[in-house]
């Protein structure tokens, strides 16, 4: 699985034109990332597995996460929430 994280990453920041040090990375392969960010920081991580749509000239500043995933672990059971997470433009 890691192989397969670290070839998506790579196409990813070909398509985005980003660095090396940003980060995309999903345990979901339903997520999907839309969008294609004017600037983006290093040490960035977008988490798209519950879906991220990012709008136009926006620029994501260093260090930045965002995660549409989350996981809560409870006395019972493990429970996973997945909402979209959505950028507009000109942010």
């Amino acid at each position: 699985m890691n192989k397969l994280l670290h070839k998506i990453r790579n196409i990813l920041q070909k398509i985005l034109n980003i660095n090396e040090n940003v980060i995309y990375k999903s345990d979901f392969p339903e997520g999907k990332l839309e969008g294609k960010p004017a600037q983006i920081g290093a040490f960035s991580v977008i988490d798209c597995g519950g879906g991220v749509k990012i709008g136009k000239n926006v620029k994501i500043g260093y260090g930045v996460v965002i995660l549409s995933v989350s996981t809560i672990v409870g006395d019972k059971k493990e429970k996973i929430i997945k909402k979209p997470v959505i950028i507009g433009d000109n942010v």
